[in-house]
């Protein structure tokens, strides 16, 4: 493994960074990513209320409403016309 490569390992960009629109600016991504629930800042995330509240009856773990969540904030984030870029220049 490549010194960078071990960089980019131990050095993570913020999930939120990797979803790009043409013309849009830092400012507005960090406004949609908010808007569509991801909550504040780059790291996408949602709150334990988010989570609970996304909860169908039956499931014993989180995670199903946690895949909801992250599924609708991708089309969220799509309607809004932005793309998922693994890899981008601002990162």
């Amino acid at each position: 493994m490549s010194r960078e490569e071990a960089h980019r390992l131990l050095n993570p960009k913020p999930y939120g960074t990797r979803w790009i629109k043409e013309s849009s600016t830092d400012e507005q991504r960090l406004l949609d990513i908010k808007e569509c629930g991801g909550g504040i800042g780059l790291d996408v995330g949602f709150t334990d209320s988010q989570e609970e509240a996304e909860r169908r009856e039956g499931e014993t773990s989180l995670f199903p409403a946690r895949r909801r969540l992250k599924e609708a904030w991708h089309a969220c984030m799509q309607n809004r016309g932005y793309r998922y870029v693994y890899e981008c220049a601002a990162c």
